[in-house]
């Protein structure tokens, strides 16, 4: 817990695709962050083919946090918490790295588990949507975390190595390695009405289905949409090349990439799960670790 709520708390976050800064001042919660962020930087792009981080990627990493250490003193920042998720946890030199950041940046990485970034996934959604009822669902580049979610807590957890990044790799072969995860997901996480999405790759496809439907919207947080219409969307853009996804809804060139992964994720875990809804939360893992944070929980 923080002795004083007035110094601003800076998160570090790095995942497979990205590496990012968010920066949240008083009163904390409920409040948008003052500063985000992200750099892409790779770090588990050859992952399954090496099994090891991306060599180039690492020396971005290294850039990208020495230049966000400067930042959080520029910020005058009270407590920074840096993580690191998917790539870390399992390259075969990831706890090497951790200690290389350590001797050049002098931040202390803490690798949590796929089951605690469900969990703060998980109280990042009820930080936006106090009272959720249904599954969140995180999508980064190395995996996916589900949570359920009732009565204002997070109950089960769950990790699977379906971030999009890994089906991409997985080519030819990624409907069967995705069949074959999801078809492992508990009892637990299925019938629920609601599902929490989040993740910015799966923004993106929301991005996507308003603009085929000529909608625009104040906030994307918080909307919603029904399974059964955005099923078939997803779908479509699973079979979407990067270039003609470039061409119709002017997406960059890497979140064109990843588009069809992410959308052929969606099509196959929404009649798996049989939710009836999907909702988007910007609220995710960097607000949960705030909320455990504030409530002394790390």
């Amino acid at each position: 817990m923080i002795d004083s709520l007035s110094a601003p708390i800076g998160i570090i976050d790095i995942g497979s695709n990205s590496v990012r800064l968010v920066v949240f001042e008083a009163p904390y919660l409920n409040e948008r962050p003052i500063f985000n962020e992200k750099v892409q930087c790779g770090l588990g792009d050859d992952l399954d083919t090496t099994g090891r981080l991306n060599p180039e990627a690492k020396d971005r990493t290294i850039q990208t946090l020495t230049g966000f250490v400067s930042l959080a003193r520029a910020m005058k920042i009270g407590h920074l918490i840096p993580i690191a998720t998917a790539a870390m946890r399992d390259a075969a030199d990831g706890a090497d790295f951790i200690t290389d950041i350590k001797a050049q940046t002098g931040l202390d990485i803490t690798i949590i588990s796929g089951e605690d970034e469900a969990r703060y996934s998980g109280l990042g959604v009820l930080a936006g949507f106090p009272g959720a009822k249904g599954v969140a669902g995180d999508l980064g580049g190395g995996s996916l975390e589900l949570a359920t979610l009732k009565n204002g807590s997070v109950h089960d957890t769950l990790s699977l190595p379906i971030g999009v990044l890994r089906i991409l790799g997985k080519g030819g072969a990624a409907e069967h390695y995705l069949d074959s995860h999801i078809a492992s997901i508990p009892a637990a996480y299925t019938g629920q009405a609601r599902f929490y999405m989040i993740g910015g790759t799966w923004r993106a496809l929301t991005y996507g289905y308003l603009m085929e439907r000529g909608k625009k919207v104040s906030s994307i947080h918080g909307y919603k949409m029904q399974a059964d219409a955005l099923r078939p969307f997803a779908e479509t853009l699973a079979r979407t090349s990067p270039q003609d996804i470039i061409n119709r809804y002017h997406f960059e060139q890497r979140r064109a990439e990843l588009l069809p992964a992410a959308a052929l994720l969606m099509a196959k875990l929404l009649p798996a799960l049989s939710v009836t809804s999907v909702i988007v939360s910007t609220s995710g893992l960097r607000d949960g670790l705030l909320h455990a944070y504030l409530n002394g929980k790390i």
